[in-house]
C-alpha cells in the first residue's frame, strides 16, 4: 500500500500514458502487451495480439506521435485506463501521484490544460549498463530527449522576449542550468553496451578468420548485414568512446566487405567499401586500419586494371602506419608492382628496395591482425608482388626466382596463415614465366593445380586468364594447352555462375 509520502510524489512523465505504466509497473513492452490482450479478448477477441511493437510503443511513452492511435487501439487503451480518454494519455503529466490513483473524469485534462508549462526538474537517470532490461533504458533514453526538446523550445521563447525583465531572466539562467545536466546525462546514456561491443568484435574476428576459407557470397552477406546494424548504432544513443569504438567497427567491416566484393568481380562496390573503411578509420583516428582500407584499394584499383590508383592508394597511407609494422612493407609492394605494370622499371625497383629494408628491420615477434600473423603477410607480398611485377616487365628469370621462393613461403605457411587464393596466383607467376622460357608442360601443370584450388575467386580466374592467352599465343598446337583452354574456360563459367553474372 503506497504511504502518503509516496501519494505527494511528484510524477512528471512525457505522457500520462508512461506515467500510469511506472505505476502499475507495465513499463515494460511484454507485460504492457499481456495487458493488451486481456483487455482486447473482454472487447473483441480478434483484437487479441494487435499490441503496437517495440518501436511504435515506445514512442507512445515518449509522445513522439503525429496522430491519435487507430480506432481499435483507442477503444483498448481507454478500456486499459478508465476514467482517462486517449488525448489525454498522449499529453505531457505534471500532477501529483495522488491524483493518478483515482482520477476523477476529466479533472486532469482540466488540470493538465489551464496549468502553465514548468521546467521539469532533472532526476537521475539509469544507462543500459545499469540495467537488465534493455527496453527500461530505451524509454529513459526517450524520456530525457523529449524533455530536453519541450525544455529547448521554451528557453527559446524566453530567449527571444521583448524585455528581458528580471524574472524573465531568472527563468532561462534556470532552465540553462537544468538543460546543461541533462546534456551531462544524455553522454551517459547508451543504446550499446560493452557486451553488443564486444560481440561485435568477436563477429569480426571470425568473418576474417574465415576469409580465407568461407565461400565469399556466404561471407559478403553476413557481413553486410553487421555493417548495417553497426550503422544503426552509430545513429543511435551511446557515449563518445562507445561511438569511437563504433567507428573502428565499422571500418573493419567495410574492410573486409571491399575485399569481399572484390573476391566476387565487383570492383565498384569493393572500391565504394575500401573508401567506407579509410574513412570511418581515420574519423577514429587508426592510423593501421587506415592502412589496412588502403591495402583493400590497391589490391582491388591493380586488378580492375588501374595501377596508377593502386600505387596512389598505398603511397597515401604509408605515413600513418608504423615503419615497424608488416603493413609498412605491404604498401611499399603494392605501390612498386603498381609501377611495373605502369613500365616504370626504375620506381618499381627502388620502392621494392625500400620494401626490403623495412621487411630486414621488422621485429622478430610481429603483430596479428585477429588470428592471422601479419609477419607472414609481409613475407607473402615479398615474393608474390616480385612474381607479378616482373612478369609484367619481362623479366621472366626474376618472375621465376621470386614467385619460386613465394611458393616455398606459401607451402611452409601454418594453416591459419594459409592464403589459397594468394597460393593460386603464385602459380600462375611462375607458369607464365615458364610459358615465355619455353616450358609450357610445367607451365600448364602449375596452371591446373591453381585452377584447382580451394578459393579461386575473381584475381585467381584474371591471371589465369592472362596464362591462357599466353600460352595459345605461343603453343597453340599444344595438347595440354587445348586442354587447359578447356580447363580455365569451365571454371570461369562456374565461378561466374556461382557470381550470378551472365
Amino acid at each position: 500500500m503506497a504511504t502518503v509520502e509516496d501519494e505527494d510524489q511528484l510524477i512528471e512523465e512525457p505522457t500520462l500514458l508512461k506515467a500510469l505504466l511506472r505505476m502499475r509497473h507495465w513499463q515494460k513492452r511484454e507485460t504492457f502487451s499481456r495487458q493488451w490482450d486481456k483487455v482486447a479478448k473482454t472487447l473483441d477477441s480478434s483484437l487479441v495480439g494487435t499490441c503496437p511493437a517495440h518501436a511504435q510503443f515506445y514512442r507512445w511513452l515518449s509522445g513522439n506521435v503525429r496522430s491519435m492511435p487507430h480506432p481499435d487501439a483507442c477503444r483498448i487503451l481507454e478500456a486499459m485506463f478508465p476514467g482517462f480518454t486517449v488525448q489525454q494519455l498522449f499529453r505531457p503529466v505534471r500532477t501529483r501521484r495522488s491524483e493518478l490513483l483515482e482520477p476523477p473524469q476529466g479533472q486532469l485534462a482540466a488540470s493538465n490544460d489551464s496549468a502553465a508549462p514548468a521546467a521539469p526538474s532533472v532526476s537521475p537517470m539509469t544507462t543500459c549498463a545499469d540495467t537488465a532490461h534493455p527496453e527500461a533504458a530505451q524509454q529513459d533514453i526517450e524520456y530525457i530527449s523529449a524533455r530536453y526538446e519541450s525544455k529547448r523550445r521554451e528557453t527559446i521563447k524566453l530567449g527571444l522576449a521583448v524585455v528581458v525583465t528580471p524574472e524573465v531572466l531568472g527563468r532561462v539562467l534556470s532552465d540553462a542550468a537544468a538543460e546543461a545536466m541533462e546534456f551531462t546525462q544524455l553522454t551517459g546514456l547508451s543504446a550499446v553496451g560493452q557486451g553488443t561491443l564486444e560481440h561485435l568484435e568477436l563477429v569480426i574476428s571470425d568473418l576474417n578468420r574465415a576469409y580465407m576459407t568461407n565461400p565469399p557470397a556466404e561471407q559478403f552477406i553476413v557481413a553486410r548485414a553487421y555493417r548495417s546494424r553497426v550503422d544503426e548504432l552509430i545513429r543511435g544513443h551511446h557515449t563518445l568512446k562507445e561511438l569511437q569504438e563504433l567507428y573502428v567497427h565499422a571500418a573493419w567491416l567495410s574492410e573486409l566487405l571491399a575485399l569481399l566484393a572484390h573476391d566476387l568481380g565487383n570492383s565498384r562496390t569493393g572500391q565504394a567499401y575500401a573508401l567506407d573503411s579509410y574513412t570511418y578509420a581515420n574519423e577514429a583516428g587508426h592510423g593501421e586500419l587506415c592502412g589496412w582500407a588502403a591495402d583493400a584499394m590497391a589490391t582491388i584499383t591493380m586488378y580492375s586494371g588501374h595501377p596508377d590508383r593502386a600505387a596512389q592508394a598505398a603511397m597515401r597511407c604509408v605515413a600513418k602506419v608504423s615503419a615497424s609494422h608488416p603493413l609498412a612493407v605491404r604498401l611499399h609492394a603494392h605501390a612498386a608492382r603498381a609501377h611495373a605494370r605502369l613500365g616504370q622499371r626504375e620506381l618499381c625497383e627502388t620502392l621494392f628496395s625500400e620494401a626490403q629494408q623495412l621487411y630486414e628491420r621488422l621485429p622478430a615477434r610481429a603483430p596479428c591482425r585477429f588470428t592471422i600473423d601479419t609477419g607472414i603477410l609481409a613475407s607473402y607480398a615479398m615474393t608474390g608482388y616480385p612474381a607479378s611485377a616482373y612478369t609484367w616487365l619481362g623479366d621472366f628469370e626474376a618472375a621465376r626466382t621470386h614467385a619460386e621462393a613465394a611458393l616455398a613461403v606459401h607451402e611452409s605457411a601454418s594453416l591459419d596463415s594459409s592464403s589459397p587464393s594468394r597460393e593460386a596466383i603464385v602459380r600462375l607467376d611462375l607458369a607464365m614465366a615458364l610459358a615465355h622460357l619455353g616450358t609450357p608442360d610445367e607451365a600448364v601443370a602449375l596452371g591446373g593445380q591453381a585452377l584447382t584450388s580451394t578459393r579461386v575467386v575473381t584475381s585467381v580466374l584474371l591471371r589465369a586468364c592472362d596464362l591462357d592467352r599466353a600460352l595459345v599465343s605461343r603453343y597453340p598446337r599444344l595438347a595440354c594447352v587445348r586442354e587447359f583452354h578447356e580447363q580455365y574456360r569451365y571454371v570461369a563459367q562456374r565461378v561466374t555462375a556461382a557470381q550470378g553474372k551472365s
